[in-house]
């Protein structure tokens, strides 16, 4: 299982984050549906801005991040979501003035609204956005340097020699796996993998296996993941999407993938293939060219 040592802190387990849900006294699908609202509203807020994918990705970890250990009672998430992306703006060097950002994302939040960017209220917001941002900081950790799962999802498909409905699939599986709090659980190579792996199951549930086809056994050391965590990764994915699907069908689709028969390359007998026939030394050239 991943490594949760203090050299690690900045992830948290599934259980930590349970524990903290209840100490509050919010309920998982509360906690869920307020998640997938607000970075919902991050995403348009950003798509509206045109700030590229990876500043939207960012400022959701960051939503994430702060309410590990805050809650949604003692703090305003539209408050939080506008402090996220302004701060993700910044760090994902794609600047824009904070009185830009407070008015799209209030727009986007209460879109019946008449938002005037010189209005007194704009400059409560921005006094606002400056004290959140510093307990965003402290949130943090003042660690706020994510890798995005986004660069390895590629590179694995093309490793598998992953037909592109499968790589778009998985990319959208990606951008909401952003509503979930697995950014703060896994590593960017697990999520990427277990993306891939959610992908390939819906491809075949809809009677394509040729195009969603990966192989049977990953390699997962090589890739740097844990079999286990790709599974807890996949399942938490479904979760959410039973939970939030509007479509009684497509929750049912999510409640029926099965990923038990996820498993470990062997390295020893059967002949491997060229999509698992990878080796540490080339992740490594990878992470070097790619200043992981």
């Amino acid at each position: 299982m991943q490594d949760r040592s203090p050299a690690f802190s900045f992830y948290y387990s599934r259980s930590e984050l349970e524990a903290f849900r209840n100490a509050i006294g919010v309920s998982a699908e509360e906690d869920c549906h307020e998640r997938n609202r607000h970075c919902g509203a991050i995403r348009a807020a950003a798509k509206r801005i045109g700030f590229p994918y990876y500043t939207s990705a960012t400022a959701q970890h960051l939503f994430h991040r702060f309410f590990a250990k805050n809650s949604f009672r003692d703090f305003d998430p539209e408050e939080v979501a506008i402090t996220c992306l302004f701060f993700a703006a910044k760090s994902e060097e794609t600047v824009k003035k904070a009185r830009d950002i407070i008015a799209v994302g209030r727009s986007v939040q209460n879109p019946d609204n008449r938002i005037d960017n010189e209005s007194p209220e704009t400059e409560d917001w921005k006094r606002k956005i400056m004290d959140l941002e510093r307990a965003l900081l402290e949130a943090t950790g003042f660690n706020f340097r994510y890798v995005h799962p986004s660069r390895f999802l590629v590179k694995f498909i093309k490793r598998m020699n992953g037909h592109k409905l499968l790589g778009r699939r998985a990319w959208a599986v990606l951008e909401d796996s952003y509503r979930t709090t697995i950014s703060v659980q896994f590593t960017p190579q697990t999520i990427a993998l277990a993306c891939i792996v959610v992908a390939s199951k819906l491809i075949s549930h809809e009677g394509r296996p040729d195009l969603g086809s990966i192989p049977s056994e990953l390699p997962f050391k090589s890739f740097r993941c844990e079999a286990e965590d790709v599974k807890d990764v996949a399942q938490q994915l479904c979760q959410f999407y039973e939970v939030t699907s509007e479509s009684a069908a497509l929750a049912d689709t999510f409640r029926s993938l099965s990923f038990d028969s996820v498993s470990e390359a062997t390295r020893t007998g059967t002949k491997r293939s060229a999509a698992q026939n990878i080796d540490g030394l080339e992740i490594k050239r990878a992470r070097r060219s790619d200043n992981i």
